[in-house]
Formats: structure tokens, C-alpha cells, sequence
């Protein structure tokens, strides 16, 4: 660690950084975005069914249809997700194929084409700022939704 010289250069903001103590808190988000479009940043539930948090019928029910299916409306462009599962089960094929909704092709290992992903850097450089500027680290998953 490296900080400034000076008797209380321990204590100066410049050299302190929140840490987590004890469990961390995880809460995914869901962000739909073109040009001159978005949808609302949503949190994402986790499931108490599903052991792996989110499943496809809550992507169907909480996702696609009240967030992606305006925004697909109002842009008319294809879809591009993240490749996780609930994005390509069975379920939300169905529900896409009844909603009209195109989805692009993406090839599995290309986060760095995907446009989202400099979106999620500039949101997690201000979230990190605007608990830097609280001085507290949020200690539930609702005041860290309220963050956001």
C-alpha cells in the first residue's frame, strides 16, 4: 500500500477506500439500450426456486415483456444479449418467437463487441463514486438498488 508521507496521512480521504466486511451483497441489473433509446436500468430478483438466482420465466415475466418488448417497439432493431441461459431456453424462445421479437446472433465469447458492456463500465465507475461519496457501503440489496 502507498500513501503520502505526513502524521495523519492514514486518515486522509485520498488514502482510504471502502471495503466490504463480511458477506458481500449481489444484485444483477438488466439495461436495454440503442441510439436514442433505453429502457429503465431493472433489478433483478433473485428466484427462491432457482438455485442459480434468476431463471427464464422471470427474464419472460420481468424482463422481456414489460422492458425489452416497448423498447423493441419504439427502436424496430434486433435484440443482443449476454449469452446467459435464460436469454436462449426453450421458454423465452417461445415467448420471443410469440412476441416478435428478433434476436442477432452473437458469438459466444465476444463481450468486448458487445456495446453494453462499455455501458456497464461507465455505470459501475459512477455507482463506485457515488458510494465513495457516501463514505458507506450499502448493507442490503435495497440500499444498494437505491444506489443505482
Amino acid at each position: 500500500m502507498r500513501r503520502l508521507p505526513g502524521p495523519n496521512a492514514a486518515y486522509d480521504l485520498k488514502n482510504l477506500q471502502p471495503t466490504f466486511v463480511g458477506e458481500s451483497i449481489v444484485v444483477g441489473f438488466w439495461a436495454g439500450f440503442t441510439y436514442g433509446f433505453r429502457a429503465p436500468l431493472v433489478p433483478m430478483r433473485k428466484s427462491d426456486r432457482d438455485r442459480l438466482g434468476f431463471n427464464s420465466h422471470q427474464y419472460v415475466h420481468e424482463i422481456l415483456i414489460p422492458h425489452l418488448r416497448p423498447l423493441y417497439k419504439k427502436a424496430g432493431v434486433q435484440t443482443i444479449d449476454n449469452g446467459a441461459s435464460y436469454h436462449s431456453s426453450i421458454y423465452t424462445e417461445k415467448y420471443r418467437k410469440r412476441l416478435g421479437i428478433e434476436w442477432m446472433d452473437w458469438p459466444s465469447y465476444s463481450p468486448d463487441f458487445n456495446p453494453i458492456e462499455n455501458v456497464w463500465l461507465l455505470f459501475k465507475t459512477n455507482y463506485r463514486k457515488a458510494v465513495w461519496e457516501r463514505r458507506r457501503i450499502p448493507r442490503s440489496e435495497k440500499e444498494l438498488i437505491g444506489l443505482a
